[in-house]
């Protein structure tokens, strides 16, 4: 597997997670994209609860059904969290850029205080046209 880091021109080291995508950044820099592999162990567990409903206007079941969702870490998502814990110790990167569900069900699992004190962080995106992130902000 590849764990990518790139070094943003403010000397940030970041790394990709689990996203089978690319991130550009607004100073130019390409965080690459994880391999197929990583981006599958990335995959997290998905709870959902199905409702169909009734649509107001017609009184007849909506064509379609809601969806309530939540997410789980994984063992292999823990393993994941693992080896970039690690890497954030020996100083290897600063910030790891996860997707908002692994973030979401990182705050499920641990406090506010062990997730500021992670490298885990979602995007922030600058240009939503471009789709560029930027360089000095990140989610918790």
């Amino acid at each position: 597997m590849n764990y990518p880091i790139i070094t943003l021109s403010n000397g940030l080291r970041v790394g990709n997670f689990s996203s089978p995508h690319s991130f550009t950044f607004t100073d130019g820099s390409i965080l690459p994209a994880c391999d197929d592999d990583q981006a599958l162990i990335g995959t997290l567990i998905t709870h959902e609860v199905h409702s169909s409903s009734i649509d107001p206007r017609t009184k007849k079941n909506k064509l379609f059904n809601d969806i309530n969702i939540s997410f789980e870490l994984s063992d292999h998502v823990i393993g994941l969290i693992d080896i970039w814990d690690v890497k954030y110790e020996r100083d290897e990167v600063d910030v790891v850029i996860v997707p908002l569900p692994v973030m979401q069900a990182l705050y499920s699992k641990y406090s506010l205080k062990d997730i500021k004190d992670s490298p885990f962080r979602t995007i922030r995106v600058a240009d939503r046209l471009t789709k560029t992130i930027h360089i000095d902000k990140f989610c918790l």
